[in-house]
């Protein structure tokens, strides 16, 4: 019985797993333009040029920064109000967007959220008798994440209004999807392990 329950899990996990990779490809390699997730290449190469030549490391820049002093955490506060504000993820040695290995940890990574998800499915147990209740518990968990994060991105971070509302747009479709999947799969006969 708890084999056939962890075999029902390890597939339930993988059926997930796949789906939000199929749906990460799409909106990341068709949609997200539509979407306006990523403005077009518009950056002045006069920008690209400046960080290549200031020798700056890899690294998470925001400006204004820092605030670990009286005097600028008041140049801090001026700055934020009369801008610019930025956030840059920069990787000053690059890397190749279609590695092997970027891809196998993209599908590790999607493997872990979509086991995660059975594994709460199976905590839930016996009380996740119906395809709904099986969906909403998936889908609860996996927006109360996307709006911490997301919306706290537009909060704290001031990340544009399209981009946040993109990627969650991204992340709902996920959750969505992987719930769908693992209801789909995890009937009440497997989550008895029958």
């Amino acid at each position: 019985m708890m084999l056939r329950k962890m075999r029902a899990a390890a597939i339930a996990a993988t059926l997930g797993a796949v789906a939000i990779l199929a749906w990460g490809m799409l909106f990341w390699s068709v949609l997200y333009d539509s979407v306006g997730v990523i403005k077009p290449d518009t950056l002045d190469p006069v920008i690209v040029d400046a960080l290549d030549v200031s020798g700056i490391p890899s690294g998470t820049y925001v400006y204004p920064w820092p605030r670990d002093t009286v005097e600028s955490k008041r140049s801090w506060a001026q700055n934020h109000a009369t801008g610019p504000f930025f956030r840059l993820s920069y990787v000053r040695e690059g890397t190749d967007p279609n590695s092997v290995r970027k891809l196998a940890f993209g599908v590790l990574h999607n493997f872990v959220v979509a086991a995660m998800a059975t594994g709460l499915i199976l905590l839930a147990g016996r009380g996740m008798g119906t395809f709904g209740s099986r969906f909403m518990l998936v889908v609860l968990a996996g927006l109360m994440g996307t709006v911490l994060i997301q919306v706290g991105e537009a909060v704290w971070f001031h990340m544009p209004l399209d981009y946040v509302l993109g990627t969650m747009l991204y992340q709902v479709v996920s959750w969505l999807l992987l719930a769908f999947v693992l209801s789909a799969y995890l009937t009440s006969t497997r989550l008895a392990g029958e």
